[in-house]
Protein backbone atom coordinates (compact mmCIF):
# COMPACT_ATOMS: atom_id res chain seq x y z
CA UNK A 1 0.00 0.00 0.00
CA UNK A 2 1.52 2.91 -1.00
CA UNK A 3 0.92 6.03 1.61
CA UNK A 4 0.01 9.04 -0.04
CA UNK A 5 0.22 12.36 2.28
CA UNK A 6 -2.71 15.06 3.31
CA UNK A 7 -1.86 18.83 2.79
CA UNK A 8 -1.81 20.74 5.50
CA UNK A 9 -4.74 22.63 4.31
CA UNK A 10 -6.32 19.16 4.37
CA UNK A 11 -5.01 18.55 8.33
CA UNK A 12 -6.23 22.34 9.82
CA UNK A 13 -9.91 23.06 10.40
CA UNK A 14 -11.15 25.81 8.41
CA UNK A 15 -10.74 29.70 9.22
CA UNK A 16 -7.19 29.10 11.33
CA UNK A 17 -5.62 30.01 8.17
CA UNK A 18 -5.99 32.20 4.85
CA UNK A 19 -5.52 29.83 1.67
CA UNK A 20 -7.05 32.59 -0.17
CA UNK A 21 -5.78 34.44 -3.30
CA UNK A 22 -5.72 37.50 -1.22
CA UNK A 23 -3.16 35.49 1.38
CA UNK A 24 0.22 37.40 2.51
CA UNK A 25 3.12 36.39 1.49
CA UNK A 26 4.07 35.60 4.77
CA UNK A 27 1.15 32.91 4.88
CA UNK A 28 2.06 31.46 1.48
CA UNK A 29 5.69 30.84 2.58
CA UNK A 30 4.63 29.11 5.57
CA UNK A 31 2.27 27.16 4.36
CA UNK A 32 4.48 25.86 1.84
CA UNK A 33 6.86 24.79 4.46
CA UNK A 34 4.35 23.00 6.08
CA UNK A 35 3.38 21.42 3.29
CA UNK A 36 7.14 20.35 2.54
CA UNK A 37 7.52 19.01 5.51
CA UNK A 38 4.41 16.76 5.18
CA UNK A 39 6.45 15.88 1.91
CA UNK A 40 8.98 14.40 3.83
CA UNK A 41 6.77 12.18 6.03
CA UNK A 42 4.89 11.02 2.80
CA UNK A 43 8.89 9.85 1.62
CA UNK A 44 10.35 8.32 4.32
CA UNK A 45 7.02 5.89 5.13
CA UNK A 46 6.84 4.89 1.59
CA UNK A 47 10.85 4.15 1.50
CA UNK A 48 10.06 1.73 4.39
CA UNK A 49 6.80 0.47 2.54
CA UNK A 50 9.12 -0.26 -0.15
CA UNK A 51 11.77 -1.59 1.67
CA UNK A 52 10.19 -3.84 4.44
CA UNK A 53 6.74 -4.71 3.44
CA UNK A 54 7.22 -4.96 -0.41
CA UNK A 55 10.41 -7.34 0.60
CA UNK A 56 8.50 -9.40 3.29
CA UNK A 57 5.46 -10.29 0.55
CA UNK A 58 7.40 -11.24 -2.68
CA UNK A 59 8.85 -14.40 -3.42
CA UNK A 60 12.88 -14.69 -4.39
CA UNK A 61 12.63 -18.58 -5.04
CA UNK A 62 12.67 -18.41 -8.44
CA UNK A 63 15.37 -14.98 -8.41
CA UNK A 64 19.02 -16.24 -9.54
CA UNK A 65 21.01 -13.73 -7.71
CA UNK A 66 25.17 -13.06 -8.24
CA UNK A 67 27.93 -11.61 -6.41
CA UNK A 68 29.72 -9.90 -9.79
CA UNK A 69 28.45 -6.58 -9.49
CA UNK A 70 29.33 -6.36 -5.78
CA UNK A 71 32.52 -7.56 -6.50
CA UNK A 72 33.56 -5.65 -9.58
CA UNK A 73 32.53 -2.34 -7.64
CA UNK A 74 34.61 -3.35 -5.05
CA UNK A 75 37.58 -4.12 -7.24
CA UNK A 76 36.81 -0.65 -8.22
CA UNK A 77 36.86 0.82 -4.47
CA UNK A 78 40.11 -0.54 -4.37
CA UNK A 79 41.93 1.01 -7.56
CA UNK A 80 41.95 -2.30 -9.48
CA UNK A 81 38.77 -2.22 -11.41
CA UNK A 82 40.42 -3.30 -14.53
CA UNK A 83 40.74 -7.02 -13.36
CA UNK A 84 38.75 -9.31 -15.55
CA UNK A 85 40.02 -12.10 -14.06
CA UNK A 86 38.19 -15.40 -12.75
CA UNK A 87 35.54 -14.28 -9.89
CA UNK A 88 37.40 -16.35 -7.40
CA UNK A 89 40.48 -15.09 -8.05
CA UNK A 90 38.84 -11.63 -7.88
CA UNK A 91 37.89 -12.67 -4.31
CA UNK A 92 41.06 -13.75 -3.00
CA UNK A 93 42.67 -10.32 -4.90
CA UNK A 94 40.06 -8.54 -2.55
CA UNK A 95 40.77 -10.12 0.41
CA UNK A 96 44.91 -9.64 0.26
CA UNK A 97 44.35 -5.75 -1.06
CA UNK A 98 42.15 -4.72 2.19
CA UNK A 99 43.84 -6.66 5.10
CA UNK A 100 46.37 -5.22 6.80
CA UNK A 101 50.20 -5.31 6.30
CA UNK A 102 52.74 -6.54 8.45
CA UNK A 103 55.63 -3.62 9.46
CA UNK A 104 58.06 -5.90 8.52
CA UNK A 105 59.27 -5.92 4.56
CA UNK A 106 60.41 -9.54 4.82
CA UNK A 107 56.49 -9.98 6.45
CA UNK A 108 55.28 -8.25 3.62
CA UNK A 109 56.62 -9.98 1.00
CA UNK A 110 56.29 -13.88 2.65
CA UNK A 111 52.68 -12.62 2.85
CA UNK A 112 52.49 -11.90 -1.10
CA UNK A 113 54.05 -14.84 -2.15
CA UNK A 114 51.20 -17.04 -0.18
CA UNK A 115 48.37 -15.41 -2.31
CA UNK A 116 50.45 -15.30 -5.34
CA UNK A 117 50.87 -19.61 -4.94
CA UNK A 118 47.07 -19.50 -3.87
CA UNK A 119 45.75 -17.97 -6.61
CA UNK A 120 48.12 -20.31 -9.15
CA UNK A 121 50.41 -16.86 -10.57
CA UNK A 122 53.98 -18.39 -9.34
CA UNK A 123 55.11 -21.85 -8.85
CA UNK A 124 56.87 -21.69 -5.69
CA UNK A 125 57.23 -19.25 -3.07
CA UNK A 126 59.98 -16.50 -4.16
CA UNK A 127 63.33 -15.53 -2.96
CA UNK A 128 64.00 -12.23 -1.29
CA UNK A 129 67.83 -10.92 -2.07
CA UNK A 130 69.24 -8.08 0.40
CA UNK A 131 72.02 -6.08 -0.75
CA UNK A 132 72.40 -8.24 -3.47
CA UNK A 133 74.33 -6.32 -5.60
CA UNK A 134 76.54 -5.13 -2.68
CA UNK A 135 78.03 -7.54 -0.55
CA UNK A 136 80.65 -6.79 2.15
CA UNK A 137 84.03 -7.13 0.85
CA UNK A 138 87.44 -6.50 3.37
CA UNK A 139 90.06 -8.23 4.78
CA UNK A 140 89.10 -7.91 8.92
CA UNK A 141 87.83 -6.00 11.54
CA UNK A 142 89.53 -4.00 14.19
CA UNK A 143 87.32 -5.13 17.47
CA UNK A 144 88.46 -6.98 20.43
CA UNK A 145 86.94 -7.62 23.74
CA UNK A 146 87.24 -6.87 27.56
CA UNK A 147 85.08 -9.41 30.77
CA UNK A 148 86.74 -6.72 33.09
CA UNK A 149 83.78 -5.83 35.70
CA UNK A 150 84.66 -2.37 35.71
CA UNK A 151 85.21 -0.02 32.94
CA UNK A 152 88.83 -1.07 31.58
CA UNK A 153 91.50 1.23 30.51
CA UNK A 154 92.46 2.17 26.60
CA UNK A 155 94.26 -0.29 25.58
CA UNK A 156 98.11 -0.04 23.91
CA UNK A 157 98.73 0.13 20.17
CA UNK A 158 98.91 -3.28 19.28
CA UNK A 159 101.30 -4.02 16.36
CA UNK A 160 99.42 -5.25 12.82
CA UNK A 161 100.18 -8.21 11.02
CA UNK A 162 97.34 -8.65 8.57
CA UNK A 163 95.20 -11.38 9.29
CA UNK A 164 97.57 -12.76 12.04
CA UNK A 165 97.75 -9.81 14.79
CA UNK A 166 97.31 -10.18 18.71
CA UNK A 167 95.17 -8.92 20.89
CA UNK A 168 96.77 -6.65 23.48
CA UNK A 169 97.20 -8.17 26.98
CA UNK A 170 93.91 -8.21 28.92
CA UNK A 171 92.38 -8.14 25.53
CA UNK A 172 90.74 -11.08 23.60
CA UNK A 173 89.30 -11.47 20.03
CA UNK A 174 87.02 -14.09 21.15
CA UNK A 175 83.67 -12.41 22.22
CA UNK A 176 82.62 -15.38 25.53
CA UNK A 177 81.74 -13.31 28.55
CA UNK A 178 82.70 -10.14 27.01
CA UNK A 179 81.30 -6.82 29.35
CA UNK A 180 83.17 -4.36 27.28
CA UNK A 181 84.52 -3.98 23.71
CA UNK A 182 87.26 -1.73 21.47
CA UNK A 183 87.51 -0.64 18.17
CA UNK A 184 90.61 0.32 16.53
CA UNK A 185 92.50 1.67 13.24
CA UNK A 186 95.36 1.70 11.33
CA UNK A 187 97.81 4.21 11.98
CA UNK A 188 101.59 3.79 11.39
CA UNK A 189 101.72 -0.51 10.78
CA UNK A 190 99.88 -0.55 14.55
CA UNK A 191 96.26 -0.90 15.24
CA UNK A 192 95.91 2.14 17.40
CA UNK A 193 93.22 1.02 20.06
CA UNK A 194 89.86 3.48 20.60
CA UNK A 195 88.18 4.38 24.50
CA UNK A 196 85.93 0.97 25.54
CA UNK A 197 82.65 0.54 25.51
CA UNK A 198 80.19 -1.18 27.37
CA UNK A 199 78.78 -4.06 25.25
CA UNK A 200 75.16 -2.82 26.25
CA UNK A 201 75.30 0.42 24.77
CA UNK A 202 73.00 0.69 21.85
CA UNK A 203 74.49 2.22 18.68
CA UNK A 204 73.03 3.29 15.12
CA UNK A 205 75.01 1.54 11.96
CA UNK A 206 73.97 3.93 8.44
CA UNK A 207 74.74 3.18 5.11
CA UNK A 208 76.74 5.81 2.77
CA UNK A 209 77.88 5.63 -0.74
CA UNK A 210 81.27 7.28 0.02
CA UNK A 211 83.13 9.12 2.56
CA UNK A 212 81.91 12.45 1.40
CA UNK A 213 78.66 11.57 2.79
CA UNK A 214 79.49 10.77 6.53
CA UNK A 215 77.89 13.35 8.94
CA UNK A 216 80.04 15.88 10.33
CA UNK A 217 79.78 14.40 14.17
CA UNK A 218 77.81 11.51 15.40
CA UNK A 219 76.83 9.97 18.59
CA UNK A 220 80.35 7.87 20.25
CA UNK A 221 80.25 4.39 19.52
CA UNK A 222 77.86 5.04 16.15
CA UNK A 223 78.80 2.78 13.15
CA UNK A 224 78.41 3.41 9.35
CA UNK A 225 79.33 1.68 6.04
CA UNK A 226 80.99 3.19 3.07
CA UNK A 227 79.96 1.66 -0.22
CA UNK A 228 82.74 2.93 -1.89
CA UNK A 229 85.98 4.53 -0.03
CA UNK A 230 88.20 4.27 -2.37
CA UNK A 231 90.62 1.72 -1.28
CA UNK A 232 88.71 -1.13 -3.72
CA UNK A 233 86.90 -2.29 -0.26
CA UNK A 234 83.33 -2.69 -0.46
CA UNK A 235 80.99 -1.18 2.98
CA UNK A 236 83.96 -0.83 5.06
CA UNK A 237 82.80 -0.06 8.38
CA UNK A 238 83.47 3.03 9.94
CA UNK A 239 83.36 4.19 13.71
CA UNK A 240 82.75 7.47 15.62
CA UNK A 241 85.36 7.88 18.55
CA UNK A 242 83.66 11.15 19.58
CA UNK A 243 86.22 13.20 17.27
CA UNK A 244 86.77 11.76 14.00
CA UNK A 245 85.92 8.61 11.45
CA UNK A 246 88.16 5.75 11.96
CA UNK A 247 88.29 3.03 9.25
CA UNK A 248 87.75 -0.24 11.58
CA UNK A 249 88.23 -3.11 9.02
CA UNK A 250 91.23 -3.93 7.23
CA UNK A 251 91.75 -3.21 3.60
CA UNK A 252 90.78 -6.24 1.37
CA UNK A 253 94.04 -5.57 -0.52
CA UNK A 254 92.42 -8.03 -3.89
CA UNK A 255 93.02 -11.02 -1.35
CA UNK A 256 89.45 -11.71 -2.56
CA UNK A 257 88.00 -12.91 1.01
CA UNK A 258 84.36 -11.88 1.49
CA UNK A 259 82.37 -11.79 4.94
CA UNK A 260 80.48 -14.69 5.11
CA UNK A 261 82.46 -17.26 3.36
CA UNK A 262 83.38 -20.33 5.02
CA UNK A 263 86.10 -20.83 6.19
CA UNK A 264 85.17 -17.75 7.82
CA UNK A 265 88.10 -14.83 7.52
CA UNK A 266 90.81 -15.27 10.11
CA UNK A 267 91.00 -12.16 12.59
CA UNK A 268 88.55 -10.89 14.52
CA UNK A 269 85.28 -11.56 13.19
CA UNK A 270 82.13 -12.64 14.70
CA UNK A 271 79.07 -13.67 13.25
CA UNK A 272 74.94 -13.75 13.39
CA UNK A 273 72.18 -15.69 11.84
CA UNK A 274 71.79 -12.86 8.97
CA UNK A 275 73.81 -13.04 6.49
CA UNK A 276 73.91 -9.50 4.68
CA UNK A 277 73.90 -7.34 7.73
CA UNK A 278 76.37 -5.99 10.22
CA UNK A 279 74.25 -6.37 13.32
CA UNK A 280 71.48 -7.75 14.62
CA UNK A 281 68.31 -6.39 15.89
CA UNK A 282 67.49 -9.43 18.20
CA UNK A 283 70.36 -10.94 19.97
CA UNK A 284 72.07 -13.90 18.13
CA UNK A 285 71.79 -17.58 19.82
CA UNK A 286 74.45 -17.81 22.75
CA UNK A 287 75.65 -21.28 21.33
CA UNK A 288 75.72 -20.21 17.84
CA UNK A 289 78.86 -18.65 15.97
CA UNK A 290 78.55 -15.46 17.25
CA UNK A 291 78.15 -16.41 20.76
CA UNK A 292 75.70 -14.17 21.57
CA UNK A 293 77.28 -11.06 19.95
CA UNK A 294 76.29 -9.51 16.96
CA UNK A 295 78.08 -8.91 14.13
CA UNK A 296 81.07 -6.88 15.06
CA UNK A 297 80.14 -7.99 18.24
CA UNK A 298 76.96 -5.98 19.52
CA UNK A 299 73.85 -5.75 18.71
CA UNK A 300 71.24 -2.48 18.82
CA UNK A 301 69.43 -0.35 17.05
CA UNK A 302 69.54 -0.95 13.15
CA UNK A 303 68.78 0.74 9.77
CA UNK A 304 67.86 -1.10 7.67
CA UNK A 305 71.24 -2.16 5.43
CA UNK A 306 69.69 -3.01 2.06
CA UNK A 307 69.81 -0.04 -0.37
CA UNK A 308 68.66 -2.82 -3.34
CA UNK A 309 65.90 -5.72 -2.79
CA UNK A 310 66.04 -8.43 -5.24
CA UNK A 311 62.64 -10.85 -5.79
CA UNK A 312 63.06 -13.83 -7.72
CA UNK A 313 59.52 -15.51 -9.11
CA UNK A 314 58.95 -18.11 -11.40
CA UNK A 315 55.72 -17.43 -13.28
CA UNK A 316 52.76 -19.55 -14.26
CA UNK A 317 51.28 -18.88 -17.84
CA UNK A 318 47.90 -16.90 -15.46
CA UNK A 319 50.86 -15.02 -13.38
CA UNK A 320 52.31 -13.90 -17.30
CA UNK A 321 48.72 -13.31 -17.90
CA UNK A 322 48.16 -10.79 -14.88
CA UNK A 323 52.16 -9.69 -14.82
CA UNK A 324 50.64 -6.28 -14.73
CA UNK A 325 48.61 -6.59 -11.56
CA UNK A 326 51.77 -8.34 -9.59
CA UNK A 327 54.03 -5.23 -10.60
CA UNK A 328 50.78 -3.21 -9.03
CA UNK A 329 50.60 -5.33 -6.11
CA UNK A 330 54.47 -4.58 -5.49
CA UNK A 331 54.37 -1.39 -5.40
CA UNK A 332 51.99 -1.32 -2.74
CA UNK A 333 54.30 -3.31 -0.26
CA UNK A 334 57.69 -1.61 -1.85
CA UNK A 335 59.90 -0.03 1.19
CA UNK A 336 60.06 3.61 0.30
CA UNK A 337 64.01 3.78 0.93
CA UNK A 338 64.78 0.76 -0.74
CA UNK A 339 65.73 -0.18 -4.75
CA UNK A 340 63.18 -3.24 -5.63
CA UNK A 341 63.70 -5.15 -8.13
CA UNK A 342 61.57 -8.28 -9.49
CA UNK A 343 63.71 -10.71 -11.54
CA UNK A 344 60.55 -13.28 -13.14
CA UNK A 345 60.64 -16.51 -15.22
CA UNK A 346 57.67 -17.52 -17.60
CA UNK A 347 57.03 -21.17 -18.24
CA UNK A 348 58.68 -20.60 -21.59
CA UNK A 349 61.66 -19.15 -21.10
CA UNK A 350 64.12 -20.19 -17.87
CA UNK A 351 66.02 -16.70 -18.24
CA UNK A 352 65.16 -14.22 -15.41
CA UNK A 353 63.96 -11.16 -16.89
CA UNK A 354 64.64 -7.87 -14.30
CA UNK A 355 62.48 -5.29 -13.87
CA UNK A 356 62.49 -2.37 -11.08
CA UNK A 357 59.56 -1.69 -9.11
CA UNK A 358 58.97 2.42 -8.72
CA UNK A 359 57.36 3.82 -6.04
CA UNK A 360 53.35 4.21 -5.70
CA UNK A 361 52.65 6.13 -2.42
CA UNK A 362 50.60 3.48 -1.42
CA UNK A 363 52.64 2.99 1.96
Amino acid sequence: MIYTRRTFQQLTAPGYFDYSAQQTEYDKKFNEWLNNMTAIIQDNINLMDSIFRLWASRSYALTTVTMTPWIKYLLVQNGIGWYNGLLSTAIKLLIYVTRSYPKSAVLCFQQYFTFLLDVGWITQAGQILFSSAQPAIFSETFLIYSDSVSPPSTPSPSTYTPLAWAAPSGWTIGASNATYYARGYISGGNIVWMAPLSVNTVFLMTDYAIIGDLPGSATTGTLATVADDGSGDVNAVYYWDGGAWRKTTGVNANQGLVIGQVPPVPGSSVWTPESDTYSSGVQPPVDGPSEGYGFYGIYGQLELKAKRIDILINLTADGVANLGLIIFLFRKIKPTLNSLYVSYTTPDNSEYTEIEIFDSGAV
